[in-house]
């Protein structure tokens, strides 16, 4: 039994995102600037021994275009038609799709919790009264599906009845799946950060910060999250109901979990979905618009919602347990569902973002274990 690493060669999906202000609310929305090309997506789970030369392969419909490539055109419309308010011209070509996505890119910061987002419950955050705009349902969110499977270089008669081909996936690079540029602006007003933890859900001071005033410095990322839900595998030849539940649900997020200042670029990290005495951006937005400190509560399954940070530790999304790859000549696949959105309760979410770009890479890379 033998082992190999491979790594997938192009990321399913590269989007650069630019944060704009609209004048009117001056507050943060999304689009896309660039929508970058859905090129070779590919994961070698090779061996040096020629007989086990697998790939995966990649759909965004799971119909027969399994190849090492997601159709650009079939994401866009999957984000579009999960935008309930955007009716979709099937019979129309790509420069339709094309056309139709650049009119409806925006979206506002929201947020959800990992009881809600399978249902696509996302709530859109008005900050002039902390309220929920439409708390039974909003649709400022991307999502999208894609499928992976594993193929022969040689075809299906190379898959023989005892072919076994089990593999883990893991987030490659994970560091780099959410990256923005840097923006510097003065903060409105003078934030003192409390010097005791809060004992809701833990520390969030560790590094002491004090006193935040003038000038700073944030990674736009930080405020961006993603989440990945993968279903169990199943055979090829089947199709998902879409009554399932995923085995596997996380969330990610840019930027650290708690209020972080690195010395080397000069930045901070404001933290994640904090509590309101240690929530900068809650502080800007009640400050700005004259709120009272009681319209802001964070719901506590926000608080606790668990998102991680990029970090290596956080990179395995399944082990070869999980059953994918080829399973007694039988190829499997997996539904992978993506979600992007701006979390409106992150303490780096405030002005300060506007008009600054982030951008989502998403890589994959595996152990094959092949026998």
């Amino acid at each position: 039994m033998r082992k190999a690493t491979k790594r997938i060669y192009m990321s399913i999906l590269a989007v650069t995102l630019l944060f704009v202000t609209v004048v009117a609310t001056t507050y943060a929305w999304v689009g896309i600037l660039t929508y970058g090309q859905t090129d070779s997506f590919k994961l070698n789970l090779k061996t040096s021994d020629l007989e086990n030369d697998f790939y995966l392969t990649i759909s965004a419909t799971d119909k027969d275009d399994y190849s090492e490539a997601a159709d650009e055109y079939e994401l866009k419309k999957q984000i579009l038609k999960n935008r309930s308010n955007i009716i979709i011209d099937e019979s129309k070509d790509y420069q339709y799709i094309d056309s139709l996505f650049l009119k409806n890119y925006r979206i506002h910061p929201t947020t959800t919790s990992y009881d809600t987002i399978l249902n696509d419950d996302f709530h859109e955050i008005d900050p002039y009264s902390a309220k929920y705009i439409n708390p039974e349902k909003s649709t400022e969110f991307y999502k999208f599906d894609i499928y992976l499977s594993v193929e022969h270089r040689e075809g299906d008669t190379a898959i023989k009845s005892d072919t076994n081909v089990k593999t883990d996936l893991i987030l490659a690079n994970i560091e780099n799946t959410l990256t923005g540029d840097i923006a510097t602006q003065t903060v409105s007003n003078d934030f003192n950060f409390p010097s005791v933890d809060d004992l809701r859900t833990g520390v969030y001071n560790p590094n002491h910060l004090s006193e935040i005033k003038g000038s700073v410095s944030i990674n736009a990322a930080s405020a961006a999250r993603f989440a990945l839900a993968i279903y169990d595998p199943i055979s090829r030849n089947d199709s998902y109901s879409g009554t399932e539940e995923p085995s596997i649900l996380r969330i990610y997020q840019g930027g650290t979990q708690v209020p972080t200042y690195d010395n080397t670029t000069d930045t901070y990290s404001f933290g994640g979905n904090l509590p309101e005495d240690f929530n900068l951006a809650i502080y800007e937005h009640k400050k700005n618009r004259n709120i009272g400190y009681n319209d802001f509560k964070i719901p506590d399954n926000v608080i606790n919602r668990g998102d991680l940070e990029l970090v290596e530790d956080n990179s395995k999304l399944f082990d070869d347990s999980f059953g994918f790859g080829v399973v007694n000549g039988d190829k499997k696949k997996i539904k992978v569902t993506v979600y992007f959105w701006f979390e409106g309760w992150d303490a780096d979410c405030f002005e300060i973002i506007d008009a600054v770009m982030v951008r989502l890479n998403l890589e994959f890379a595996s152990d094959s274990n092949v026998e």
